[in-house]
């Protein structure tokens, strides 16, 4: 399945369950039961944590819509992981955690590395006003045209809400200059 990780995002926000099935049972959930299997838990264990990563997913995305995940797939193996512990720990066995597979912990790790920075972007974002802050998120996180963005926030045109968008992005920028915290959290 040849899916992107922002194809996944977009399906997990707009509902489109048909795809999040189709990745969830393709790229996931092998790992899952493979790592299940592995700590003592059974397929059906895999299966039904894996359906509750998927649901705290969709709700963190829900709740938190500027913020980005980067690695779905590592992301809900994350979760999932997190959730065996809790339901192991909950039930007084005793465990001892087999390790993820390499790619996966390198994507954990990536995405803890990216969650620093998009907590520092969203911190940014929010000390700007709420037309640059609506304006890069549609232009940046959601890839909307301009033609969309004139139209969604009521400029009269794309031009004119192409030189919103720079002058925006020149305000974030000075933002992130200017703040010693965000500099370092944004360096790349």
């Amino acid at each position: 399945m040849n899916v992107t990780d922002k194809e996944i995002r977009n399906a997990l926000q707009s509902g489109d369950n048909k795809l999040i099935l189709r990745f969830v049972y393709k790229e996931v959930l092998p790992v899952a039961v493979s790592y299940i299997t592995k700590n003592g838990g059974k397929r059906e264990d895999a299966e039904d944590l894996l359906h509750d990563a998927l649901i705290s997913t969709m709700r963190f995305l829900d709740a938190n819509p500027y913020k980005e995940i980067a690695n779905v797939a590592a992301f809900l193996i994350h979760a999932m992981k997190n959730l065996w512990i809790n339901k192991l720990k909950k039930s007084g066995r005793e465990f001892q955690m087999e390790n993820l597979p390499d790619r996966i912990t390198e994507d954990i790790s990536s995405y803890n590395y990216t969650k620093e920075k998009e907590n520092a972007m969203q911190k940014a974002l929010e000390k700007l006003g709420e037309t640059c802050r609506k304006l890069l998120t549609l232009a940046i996180w959601e890839d909307k045209s301009m033609e969309e963005i004139a139209q969604a926030l009521g400029f009269a045109n794309a031009n004119t809400a192409k030189t919103k968008n720079y002058q925006c992005k020149q305000q974030l920028a000075t933002i992130i200059n200017t703040d010693h915290y965000l500099r370092e959290a944004l360096k790349s």
